[in-house]
């Protein structure tokens, strides 16, 4: 019993946890003993010489445990800044117009999305008639994921943002209401009339450069954690599934500059 604590200890428990324990261990056996003036390997032996010290003590293990999420999603907001500091040039292409982008709110959140993504479409729609939908500045990023053609359109999408950014927006929503499933006809005839000539297309579906640029910005989701559509960054909290405004304001959570 000793030596599988001891184990358990060295080997699965987290330095913060262990740190945890050493403190409220601590406190309750020795009052007048501090965290500073003990050692980790204190804390092993300590438990190991106590067996049914968290026995008698139930809710401090699963009190460590929960430090230790929280720590972990500290860090992981920290990370998520990095990244977003990191990619702030991505981010801008995909805003809305200048002019509608700064008469948005000042939270930002960000939208991992998919043309062909059903409950992309759902949370789309009941964005645009919520009471909040002013309180957010909201980016879409089309991840192109879920067939060729919905890749197509994103590739399109980054080709029509370097020439045109209003037809680019108006190219983005448009998609966003065409029947599903998207087919390759409507693709083209939907960027034919918003600009785009055929030998435009041609170029742009077979541009090496937007074809890196798809690349990017799933690297750049894959680098948050994004794994499925919809998944919400909200500040620097990640949500995936679908979730109303209110909800992501409520859990709006601000970015952690990451350590200087």
């Amino acid at each position: 019993m000793v030596s599988v604590q001891r184990a358990f200890f060295e080997r699965v428990c987290a330095p913060y946890v262990i740190a945890l324990i050493l403190l409220v261990a601590m406190l309750l056996c020795c009052p007048m003993t501090t965290a500073a003036d003990v050692a980790e390997e204190e804390v092993v032996d300590y438990l190991s010489n106590n067996p049914d010290f968290l026995i008698r003590h139930p809710n401090l293990l699963e009190q460590a445990f929960e430090f230790q999420r929280a720590m972990q999603a500290q860090q992981g907001r920290i990370e998520r800044a990095r990244i977003l500091t990191s990619s702030a040039e991505l981010l801008e292409a995909f805003r809305a117009p200048s002019e509608k982008a700064n008469a948005a709110g000042n939270e930002r959140l960000i939208v991992f999305m998919d043309y062909e993504c059903i409950p992309c479409r759902m949370d789309h729609f009941e964005r645009a008639n919520s009471e909040l939908s002013d309180y957010f500045e909201i980016i879409d990023i089309p991840m192109g994921i879920m067939s060729s053609v919905s890749a197509q359109a994103v590739r399109l999408l980054l080709s029509l943002r370097m020439s045109d950014e209003p037809s680019a927006w108006s190219f983005h929503q448009e998609l966003l209401k065409t029947r599903l499933p998207l087919a390759y006809g409507d693709l083209i005839r939907i960027a034919e009339s918003h600009g785009m000539s055929p030998s435009a297309i041609d170029g742009a579906l077979g541009s090496p450069r937007s074809a890196a640029a798809l690349r990017e910005i799933r690297s750049f989701a894959t680098d948050l954690g994004v794994s499925t559509t919809p998944t919400y960054l909200v500040g620097c909290e990640l949500v995936q599934g679908r979730s109303s405004l209110l909800r992501l304001k409520e859990i709006w959570t601000e970015c952690q500059p990451p350590p200087s």
